[in-house]
């Protein structure tokens, strides 16, 4: 499970993912893709709700999500996802297998 630490704030590092074939397990190239990031609360509503993620990498499947002031402003515990739409029909959610875990903490 992929699990992201920020304290409250905090806008680095961007959270970062690599898009790995289960088939073949080489990158999957998402160059000229759509990527958005999702997170809400464990067992609430959406926080963040389809902001607009990037591509970093495409040939080698990297895709990131910068963080907003507003999205690190309140401590707790969250679940994100990003949706890739690659074209042609070809969409995905990231991570296919749960959600990524993220807990924002109290700066001091």
């Amino acid at each position: 499970m992929h699990v992201v630490l920020l304290k409250t704030g905090d806008l680095r590092p961007y959270l970062r993912c690599q898009i790995i074939s289960r088939a073949t397990g080489q990158p999957v190239n998402v160059t000229g893709a759509t990527v958005t990031f999702s997170m809400r609360v464990i067992g609430g509503t959406n926080v963040i709700n389809e902001a607009a993620g990037a591509v970093e990498a495409g040939d080698d499947g990297i895709i990131r999500y910068a963080w907003q002031t507003s999205d690190t402003a309140t401590a707790g515990s969250y679940q994100g996802e990003f949706f890739v739409d690659a074209g042609s029909g070809n969409k995905f959610s990231v991570p296919q297998d749960g959600y990524i875990s993220i807990v924002i903490r109290e700066d001091l």
